[in-house]
């Protein structure tokens, strides 16, 4: 699988972020490179969805310029708009990372956890 290692190393190197999270966190949408929100691919970077309270692979999302903007704009909201959006960006990470078969760590549940508070209508 060379191409795969070269994919990903040219992938890491394109994409390469200034954030806290893991090399694996980045790479987990090495195959899917695209806004997770509208399905953009224009200068996509990861977003923290809840803040850096967690490195977690839930709360990192995939976003383009545009969304990361809108994302950044609702984090500074606070009440219903802001909770809202990040609730709609958790979703949408949770549908992903199921889908690509992600195996959640202790560290993704204790951050689930920490804003089970918050999110307790969306994980039904």
């Amino acid at each position: 699988m060379t191409h795969g290692i070269k994919l990903e190393k040219n992938f890491m190197k394109k994409y390469k972020s200034t954030n806290n999270f893991s090399e694996e966190t980045r790479s987990l949408n090495i195959h899917e490179p695209y806004c997770e929100k509208c399905k953009s691919n224009d200068k996509c970077s990861l977003h923290h969805i809840y803040g850096r309270i967690s490195k977690s692979a839930v709360n990192a999302i995939y976003l383009c310029h545009k969304c990361h903007a809108e994302a950044d704009k609702f984090n500074r909201t606070t009440g219903i708009k802001g909770t809202q959006f990040r609730k709609e960006l958790l979703k949408t990470r949770l549908k992903n990372l199921t889908k690509w078969g992600y195996t959640f760590k202790k560290e993704d549940m204790d951050f689930l956890t920490e804003i089970a508070q918050d999110i307790k209508d969306i994980l039904k």
